[in-house]
């Protein structure tokens, strides 16, 4: 038996019966520069290439050095990213794909970032009305986790929930919990490490995601979205 304090609700309207999972970093924040500029801080040496690859599996079960690396485990991550993230934007687009999925679905954000400081940022672009639930990392560090905690909370099966993601990690975690995903192309991570993860789809435009969720608020029990040809 597990507790999970440090969650954030939002919108408690019930909507579908499932739910759409949405990692926060790089599928909405546009924050990839304001993370490894952290990262740089802690890990002088470390290259965005190597960064990026950290993100193949959990990020919070990375490796934190490599030998006779500079590492610096004294520089708090999130005091110096909460700054950093309320300078960066929402990706074009996304504001639209957020507010025509939240008409018709519950949308709970999946995140290894800090929920205070996603809070803030959906705050500030006016996004938050959009989400019914806030899951970071004080959450849980496991993602598999939160999407079982959601799923019992929620009264949902696996079958009846999606995560975007833009990461292999979270494909993984995904799969774990039985959870399919759609793979975003404009995040942390590129096509070919997102393609190893088999996603049920990728798309590389919020354009293109909004007409995959269409598909998926097709389902039973839910209406479709309005997309730009309806």
């Amino acid at each position: 038996m597990f507790t999970m304090t440090k969650n954030h609700h939002i919108n408690q309207n019930p909507r579908h019966a499932g739910i759409i999972f949405f990692d926060f970093d790089g599928v909405i924040a546009d924050s990839f520069a304001a993370a490894f500029a952290v990262n740089r801080l802690i890990r002088p040496s470390i290259t965005e290439e190597a960064y990026r690859r950290r993100f193949d599996g959990n990020i919070n079960e990375s490796s934190t050095e490599a030998p006779g690396e500079a590492y610096h485990p004294e520089i708090d991550f999130f005091a110096e990213y909460g700054p950093r993230l309320s300078r960066c934007k929402l990706f074009p687009g996304m504001e639209e794909v957020l507010r025509k999925a939240a008409g018709a679905n519950r949308l709970v954000i999946n995140s290894s970032s800090r929920t205070d400081i996603i809070v803030d940022f959906l705050k500030t672009q006016k996004i938050e009305s959009y989400f019914t639930e806030v899951l970071g990392n004080d959450a849980h560090a496991s993602k598999v986790v939160k999407l079982q905690k959601a799923f019992a909370d929620y009264h949902v099966t696996p079958g009846e929930c999606i995560f975007i993601t833009d990461t292999l990690g979270d494909i993984k975690e995904a799969r774990e919990a039985g959870v399919s995903a759609i793979a975003v192309s404009w995040g942390y991570q590129k096509e070919e490490p997102l393609q190893r993860g088999n996603p049920a789809q990728m798309v590389d435009t919020p354009k293109a995601l909004l007409a995959a969720l269409s598909a998926f608020a097709a389902g039973p029990g839910a209406r479709p979205l309005e997309t730009e040809s309806q």
